[in-house]
């Protein structure tokens, strides 16, 4: 491959690494500065610089109040003297007036002549007196339109508030913010969550706290508080609540799913039958693939009622293929009324439980 390398004296041709040709760069005239000879004054009689400097000129006509200053940057400072004057006419130009002359004459007061500290000095004062002075205490529209931009909204909605609560309890700048974007992380991940929610098609969200242990003595409240800890999510092992009609097994299914979802797992609900009948309907348009596809790869899928459902083979053999998929890689539970035994007698149309 060809590649070409330029330096400050010579360009160099290469071909896979190996150099083909150097050339010395040489500058044209029109790019080089030249000073006429005619031009140059003599030796020893080049005119003297400007007293005052032009800089010092606009600073004092700007701002007569820093003249004092001036002088002492003059004597004090450690830069050039130009350059100072430069940046000193700069801050004099970009900043208020008012935090300007404060921050200069504390820094005169004390000898401070370094002007990137005295450019903080100012950016303090400008932060105090126009961020969260006393008579400017609701939102600018341009911050407005840039947080409607940005869509952080949950700062738009609590800005005014949190500034006069941090007005009232005289907290740093640094915990002013905190306090805003610490809300929009909670606002973010609050509707992340029902996002997620959503997208799981949950039917009900029922938590394990709400969950009537009382009135169902069969079911093991301490091992179903250890299914809560998600372990088995992170084993990739399956879970299978068997029961009859009524004992509360879309609701502790429900509450297992709902904890993995406020814990940023992927999730899905669906009814046995309604998945089934999507395994069927994706024979019509050959879009099974994409169907175990989209299911395998859920951290938790929850199939629900899974019972004396009238199969064909092929949605049996297609199921088999989503288990297959999805065991020892992501967790299963499954909602039955069927004790083991009979799950042969439903799997019989399939013919896969032959093979398992």
């Amino acid at each position: 491959m060809w590649e070409v390398r330029e330096t400050k004296d010579k360009i160099e041709i290469q071909l896979d690494a190996r150099r083909l040709v150097t050339h010395r760069r040489i500058a044209e005239a029109k790019d080089q500065r030249v000073t006429l000879a005619e031009h140059r004054p003599p030796r020893g009689q080049r005119s003297p610089r400007p007293d005052p400097h032009p800089e010092e000129k606009a600073i004092v006509a700007a701002a007569p109040e820093l003249a004092d200053y001036v002088t002492g940057l003059k004597q004090r400072s450690r830069k050039v003297v130009t350059l100072a004057l430069r940046q000193l006419l700069r801050l004099v130009r970009e900043y208020p007036r008012e935090p300007l002359l404060g921050a200069v004459r504390e820094a005169g007061r004390y000898g401070l002549y370094d002007l990137d500290r005295l450019e903080r000095m100012i950016l303090r004062r400008v932060t105090r007196e126009h961020f969260c002075s006393i008579g400017n205490r609701t939102m600018t529209e341009e911050l407005e339109q840039l947080l409607k931009n940005l869509k952080l909204r949950r700062i738009l909605e609590i800005y005014d508030e949190q500034l006069r609560a941090a007005d009232k309890d005289d907290i740093s700048y640094t915990d002013f913010v905190t306090r805003l974007v610490r809300a929009q992380w909670q606002a973010k991940q609050e509707g992340a969550l029902e996002w997620r929610i959503r997208r799981a098609n949950l039917p009900e969200r029922c938590t394990l706290e709400t969950f009537p242990f009382a009135r169902q003595p069969g079911v093991n409240r301490k091992q179903i508080r250890g299914f809560a800890e998600l372990e088995f999510i992170a084993k990739a092992e399956n879970i299978v609540l068997v029961g009859e009609t009524g004992r509360g097994k879309t609701g502790l299914a429900c509450g297992l799913l709902l904890k993995a979802l406020e814990n940023g797992y992927r999730c899905q609900f669906v009814k046995a039958q309604e998945l089934f009948d999507e395994m069927y309907a994706s024979l019509a348009d050959r879009s099974t693939r994409q169907l175990l596809k989209r299911l395998a790869r859920l951290e938790v899928l929850l199939i629900d009622e899974l019972g004396y459902l009238n199969l064909k083979p092929e949605q049996s053999n297609i199921f088999f293929k989503l288990m297959e998929e999805r065991y020892r890689q992501h967790s299963t539970i499954i909602t039955t009324n069927l004790v083991y035994d009979e799950w042969r007698i439903f799997w019989a149309a399939g013919q896969w439980w032959k093979r398992c």
